[in-house]
C-alpha cells in the first residue's frame, strides 16, 4: 500500500541516519560513509578531460553532488565521473529506481525547481559511454547525469551501495576512530562557539536536575557508566584521581530524557530554525561528531519534518478526488467506513481501482462497492 510504504520508508530512512550497530555507536552516533577510491579506474585514468556534460540541478541535488564527493574522497569532477562509470553498469536498475527524481521537470519532493547549471569535464570516451547508456534508456544525457548522481547518493545513504569498482567502503568504526584522532584537542570554531556554550550550560542544568531525581534514576548510573567506558569518553571525563564526578553521569542521564531535551531546546535563543535544530542534535551527539555532520543531520531533520507536515496537511485538506488520485487506498481508510483490506471490491484490475477521468468520489465509491453495501455508504454520508 503506497501510503504505508511511504511512512515505512521515512522511518527506515531515519534509522539509517544513526550509527546503531558498531563499536563506536555510543560516541559517534551518526554514520559517515567513506570509500577508498584510490584504485578506482576513474582515479587511475590518465585520459585528458577534453569533453563536458552539463545539466541543471536543484539545491538538494547540489548537496548530493557534494555528498558523493565527500564519500568518495576525491575531486568533484572525479566523483561525477565515478557516478557515471558506476551507473552505466546498473543503468536499467538505476532508471527504475530514481528516474522520476532525475527526469526533466520532476515533481518529486526535493528534486523540483531546478535553477543551478553545472558543467563537468570528462574524457570523450566517458562522455560517449554516457550518451550511449542514455540513448538505450530513452532519456537525455542531462537526465542521465542527474540519474547517476542521485542513484549513487541515494545508494550510499541507504547502504544499498557499499562497494564500487575496486573501491571498498571503509569500516564505520575505522572512520570514527580516524576522525577522533585527527580532531582530538581542536578548539571549537567561532561559528559554533555560541552553540557549544549553550550545550555546556544545558549539561550543567541537566546535572543539577539529575541530582534531584529519585533512586530509580540513580540506578541508571551503572548503565550510563558502561556507555561512557565503552565509548572511551570516560577517560576524558576523569579527574586527576581517575574518578568521574557523578554529576557528569547524571547530566548524561538527564539529557536522555526527551522532556528535558525539548525544554532545553525551547529555552535556547536561536536565530533561526536551522540553528535551533543544530543545537538539538548537538545535545544528543558527542565531541566526536563534526560540525559539518551535525549541520547535515539537522538539515535532514528539518526536511523530514516539513515533508511529514506537508503530507499530513494534504491528507487533511485535500478533496476526496485529490486524495483518490494520490492514493486510493488511503482514501478508503480516511474518508470511508470500509476497510481497504477486508472489503470485496468490484474492481477487475489495478487500473479499475483508480478514479476515472471526470468521476466524482461518490460515483467512484458506488462503482467500487458491491451493491449490498451501497445503503451503508449512503447512510454514512447522511450522518
Amino acid at each position: 500500500m503506497p501510503a504505508r510504504d511511504d511512512f515505512k520508508a521515512m522511518s527506515n530512512s531515519k534509522r539509517k541516519k544513526y550509527n546503531t550497530s558498531t563499536k563506536t555507536k555510543d560516541w559517534f552516533p551518526f554514520p559517515k560513509y567513506l570509500f577508498d577510491t584510490t584504485k578506482h579506474p576513474i582515479i587511475l585514468s590518465t585520459s585528458k578531460c577534453s569533453s563536458s556534460i552539463e545539466a541543471i540541478f536543484c539545491q538538494q541535488e547540489i548537496e548530493q553532488i557534494n555528498g558523493i564527493t565527500n564519500s568518495l574522497q576525491c575531486e568533484i569532477r572525479d566523483a561525477v565521473r565515478i557516478a557515471l562509470f558506476e551507473v552505466a553498469k546498473s543503468a536499467e536498475a538505476a532508471h527504475s529506481k530514481v528516474y522520476e527524481k532525475a527526469k526533466a521537470g520532476s515533481s518529486v519532493k526535493g528534486h523540483e525547481g531546478r535553477k543551478i547549471t553545472k558543467r563537468f569535464n570528462l574524457p570523450k570516451s566517458e562522455k560517449d559511454q554516457a550518451e550511449q547508456a542514455a540513448k538505450e534508456l530513452g532519456i537525455t544525457i542531462k537526465e542521465f547525469l542527474r540519474l547517476a548522481i542521485i542513484w549513487l547518493a541515494d545508494g550510499i545513504k541507504e547502504e544499498s551501495i557499499v562497494r564500487l569498482t575496486k573501491s571498498k567502503r571503509i569500516n564505520k568504526d575505522d572512520v570514527a576512530m580516524d576522525w577522533s584522532r585527527n580532531n582530538k584537542g581542536k578548539p571549537p570554531s567561532e561559528s559554533t562557539a555560541k552553540l557549544k556554550a549553550a550545550r555546556d550550560k544545558a549539561y550543567n542544568e541537566a546535572a543539577k536536575r539529575g541530582q534531584e531525581h529519585d533512586e530509580e534514576l540513580y540506578s541508571e548510573r551503572g548503565r550510563m557508566m558502561d556507555i561512557l567506558n565503552n565509548s572511551g569518553l570516560a577517560r576524558t571525563l576523569e579527574d586527576k584521581d581517575g574518578n568521574i564526578d557523578l554529576s557528569v553521569v547524571d547530566a548524561h542521564l538527564a539529557i536522555e530524557n526527551q522532556d528535558y531535551l525539548e525544554e532545553a531546546v525551547s529555552q535556547f535563543e536561536a536565530e533561526n530554525e536551522l540553528e535551533r535544530e543544530i543545537f538539538r542534535v548537538m545535545l544528543q551527539s558527542t565531541p566526536a561528531m563534526s560540525d559539518e555532520d551535525i549541520e547535515a543531520i539537522a538539515k535532514d531533520n528539518i526536511n523530514e519534518r516539513q515533508e511529514q507536515k506537508e503530507w499530513f496537511d494534504f491528507c487533511n485538506e485535500s478533496t476526496d478526488e485529490e486524495l483518490l488520485d494520490t492514493d486510493y487506498s488511503l482514501f478508503w481508510m480516511l474518508r470511508t467506513p470500509f476497510s481497504y483490506y477486508d472489503t470485496d471490491f468490484t474492481w477487475e484490475n489495478d487500473d479499475d481501482a483508480k478514479r476515472r477521468d471526470g468521476e466524482a468520489a461518490n460515483e467512484y465509491v458506488l462503482r467500487s462497492l458491491p451493491r449490498e453495501l451501497h445503503s451503508q455508504w449512503n447512510a454514512w454520508c447522511s450522518d
